[in-house]
């Protein structure tokens, strides 16, 4: 595994549950019936402090990324000419021989793999589009001009529904010829870390179908899979459904899979999985991790054994570089006001009372800090006139958190660093990271910049993601804008995943990747197939383009294994 980032950079302080596996139990600092007095040390206090740091340490490290050290580099980030570099090393051209990709999108948001492709240079034509959200899918049809765009994807297993390209009249469009490439970003809320809920051992974030808006989502994307017949489908979501479910129920991950009636593996494809994939990966200063299923219809000469070997090989080598440090996105950056908060004027009387909302919301916050062991010793709240939050709009609980950070990181602004807090979280989740690299972000993320004493704008994080300056929301509120980045798709990530669907890998380059898998996984990691004979399959597959179709009758042989590392699972499908 790589090494564990130390929480000093990157950091989350978690809520302690008693009685969990995970979140062992412990003594609240508040005086109580029967409780020892906060200043006199009792036996075994020690062993519990141990054991809280232990604890903390285990999520923290779970929670924000396997990155190790990272070596940042503070030249501007152009998505374009980073991709490039990576595929002329890999001796992939991908936008030569290409005919545009028929792509069907589905809880897509902006887009970002068509954004990447586009920085590529590979043609797109964006056939079938489904989002929810007003203000991604505005944003969509300006960048992308999709031929149809539905609000629900439930429109998408039907082929007609009410198209919003077309003034929200019912349109209907064919499932043939089949699409090249399936994209969908099926909701993440019940599998994700971030959501309190996933740490219970009673809850199971599996549905049955119809139980659950978000749940359903799988489950969708899963028939228009199966209806639609795509040549290839990329899919994505959060890490977390690599988490158990509970006691002896597996993961979402395996369910996804392996289930007989809801499984992929139970469509007429090979699935291959690759999991923590990050954006530090891609030079980019994002450290939240996506789970990516790649998955190849078995009349492909390409099966999804191969799709993943050219993925992992191009993680590989954009792994190799800098990451480019947060600061060298705010160059140019826009102004500081618009990136606050949508709080417009208020009376006096509403003034009052945000004031005694934030003293109570700052009781709160000091005590979480106490209570998960974050707050410095002799750290002291200066004057109210003095603290950050003074002259920030925002709400008074978001405020409170900004003075309560800017102690506990006080200590971290110093050369290279960049203390970041997403102040929109309460103080027993919040996650914070000082090396330079952004938080985890969520569609609600405040990102505060303790070093500038200011909110980092939506467009800056958007740029962090590796999205292009052109992707105009400067027609969206701030509150819209933040949605849009944090539900989105590191863009160089998607437009490699995809980049493996185009072109297979040359037979050089191949080999090469599969001894470096078998290095990497020495020491315990099983092997599903030899390195030589994953070398001599690789060699003896002709080069596919997405343009040059297998016929229908040509069945891969049995996809062989390749070696896993860590972090990823392989799969195949039985047909």
């Amino acid at each position: 595994m790589y090494a564990r980032t130390p929480p000093a950079a990157c950091s989350r302080s978690t809520k302690q549950r008693s009685g969990s596996k995970r979140f062992p139990a412990m003594s609240s600092s508040s005086s109580h019936a029967g409780a020892a007095s906060p200043g006199k040390r009792q036996p075994g206090d020690e062993d519990k402090k141990h054991a809280r740091k232990k604890a903390k340490k285990e999520v923290n490290a779970d929670e924000s990324g396997d990155d190790g050290d990272l070596r940042f580099t503070m030249e501007p980030f152009d998505c374009g000419k980073s991709l490039a570099a990576i595929l002329r090393t890999a001796g992939l051209d991908v936008a030569r021989g290409v005919a545009p990709l028929a792509v069907e999108s589905h809880c897509a948001g902006v887009d970002a793999p068509v954004l990447g492709l586009t920085a590529m240079g590979v043609p797109t034509r964006v056939v079938v589009v489904s989002e929810i959200d007003p203000a991604p899918a505005l944003a969509h049809l300006l960048h992308h001009q999709p031929e149809h765009m539905v609000p629900n994807i439930a429109y998408g297993k039907r082929c007609q529904g009410p198209c919003l390209k077309h003034g929200g009249k019912w349109c209907s469009w064919q499932s043939t010829p089949r699409r090249d490439v399936m994209l969908a970003s099926f909701v993440c809320t019940r599998y994700s870390t971030q959501n309190p809920a996933r740490h219970s051992k009673a809850y199971d974030p599996i549905q049955e179908p119809g139980q659950s808006n978000a749940a359903d989502t799988f489950f969708e994307v899963r028939h228009i899979i199966k209806e639609t017949q795509p040549r290839f489908f990329v899919l994505e979501n959060v890490d977390g459904i690599t988490r158990t479910r509970g006691k002896g129920k597996g993961t979402p991950l395996d369910f996804m899979l392996h289930d007989e009636t809801f499984g992929l593996l139970a469509l007429d494809y090979t699935v291959e999985v690759v999991s923590d994939c990050r954006g530090t990966r891609t030079h980019l200063p994002q450290r939240r991790a996506r789970t990516i299923f790649l998955g190849a219809h078995h009349s492909e000469k390409t099966s999804a054994v191969t799709l993943k070997k050219t993925f992992k090989a191009l993680l590989k080598i954009s792994g190799k570089g800098p990451v480019h440090h947060i600061d060298s996105f705010l160059r140019n950056a826009v102004s500081a006001d618009a990136g606050a908060s949508d709080i417009g004027g208020k009376s006096d009387v509403e003034h009052v009372q945000d004031e005694i909302d934030y003293h109570q919301a700052l009781k709160k916050a000091l005590q979480d800090a106490h209570n998960h062991e974050v707050w410095p010793d002799g750290g002291k709240l200066p004057a109210l006139s003095a603290r950050p939050s003074q002259g920030v709009s925002a709400p008074p609980g978001v405020r409170a958190r900004i003075d309560v950070m800017s102690v506990v990181l006080g200590k971290s602004l110093g050369e290279g660093k960049h203390p970041l807090a997403d102040v929109s979280q309460s103080m027993d989740r919040l996650p914070w990271c000082t090396d330079g690299t952004v938080p985890t972000l969520t569609t609600n993320s405040m990102i505060f910049s303790l070093k500038l004493g200011k909110f980092i704008h939506p467009k800056v994080l958007a740029r962090s993601m590796g999205l292009p300056d052109s992707l105009n929301m400067s027609f969206l509120t701030v509150s819209q804008q933040r949605k849009i980045v944090g539900n989105g798709y590191i863009a160089p990530l998607a437009a490699m995943a995809v980049a493996a669907v185009c072109k297979d890998l040359p037979p050089a380059v191949a080999a090469a990747a599969d001894r470096a898998s078998a290095s990497t996984s020495a020491g315990g990691i099983s092997q599903r197939q030899p390195p030589a004979e994953a070398a001599a399959a690789s060699s003896s597959r002709p080069a596919a383009s997405i343009s040059q179709p297998a016929s229908s009758h040509q069945r891969p042989a049995a996809a062989s294994r390749s070696s896993q590392l860590p972090g990823d699972r392989a799969h195949r499908g039985d047909g």
